[in-house]
Parts: C-alpha cells; sequence; structure tokens
C-alpha cells in the first residue's frame, strides 16, 4: 500500500520527534526534576502558564510610575521640544545641566525624526488623513474602478 505524501510527512515528523535529545531538568517554577527536550523550561503546562503570568505581572504599569509628557506646541521644531523638556527636567531636578547637551548621535536622530515628520506630511497633503485601513482600501478601489472604467 502506497502512502500520500502527508502521511510520509507525519510519519517522519513521529521519527524526528521520537529522535529529540531528552535530558533531565529542573522545572524553573516549582524547582520538580523532569524530563524533557533541550530547550524545555517547565515540568507541566500549569507550571508554564504559571511562568506566563508571573512575567505578566512584572510588566503591569503601576499608575504612579507614569510620567506625563507635554506634546509639542503648535509650530514647535523636534530640537526645542527636546530642548524644552530638558530644560524643564532640570528645573525639576531630575537632570543634571551637564546632561542636557545634545550629543552628535541626538542630533543625528532628531534630523531622522524631523526627515519622517516631513514624509508624513507629504503624504497626508496628497492624500490626506485616512480614518482607517477601510478607507484606504475603499478610495484605492474607486481608483482602480475609474481607471478600468477609462474614465
Amino acid at each position: 500500500m502506497a502512502l500520500s505524501d502527508d502521511e510520509i510527512l507525519r510519519e517522519a515528523g513521529r521519527i524526528r520527534a521520537r529522535r529529540r535529545l531528552r535530558v533531565a531538568k529542573t522545572c524553573a517554577v516549582c524547582g520538580k526534576p523532569f524530563e524533557g527536550i533541550a530547550q524545555a523550561r517547565y515540568c507541566s503546562d500549569a507550571c508554564r502558564m504559571a511562568a506566563a503570568r508571573e512575567r505578566k505581572a512584572r510588566h503591569d504599569v503601576d499608575p504612579d510610575d507614569i510620567v506625563y509628557i507635554e506634546p509639542h506646541r503648535p509650530g514647535e521644531s523636534t530640537r526645542d521640544y527636546i530642548i524644552r523638556g530638558r530644560r524643564e527636567a532640570i528645573e525639576r531636578g531630575e537632570m543634571s545641566p551637564d546632561k542636557a547637551e545634545l550629543s552628535a548621535w541626538d542630533e543625528e536622530q532628531i534630523a531622522l525624526i524631523d526627515e519622517m515628520e516631513a514624509d508624513r506630511d507629504e503624504l497626508f497633503r496628497e492624500h490626506g488623513l485616512f480614518d482607517d485601513s477601510t478607507e484606504i482600501i475603499r478610495r484605492s478601489r474607486e481608483e482602480r474602478s475609474k481607471q478600468l472604467s477609462g474614465q
């Protein structure tokens, strides 16, 4: 009896899985010894999920740790905005004056931001503001329909 391609691939996968090197390990959550493949870290799905919950809890943000950053003022350049933010941080005692100077790398990054903002503004001038991707798709379809109908 001939095997189909899918059956051959499934059997090859089973053979590979049986050949994987299994080693004695210790669970990273409960500390229980277990036998698993080299990259296994947990003895069970329960420990794997407990580790995921712990990672998530470590990344939850305390509302007291949120810092409000004032947005750009109308007509303010990115460079002026950053300098103003650093000046205000110095006044609040959060930054030393010697750290407030912009390095060559900072200036390069500001130039890149300015370039990206100019590209964004040009895109908006050419195509207008899009509310969402549905609007972009709708406009593209209209343009394509006009092209196909010869208008």
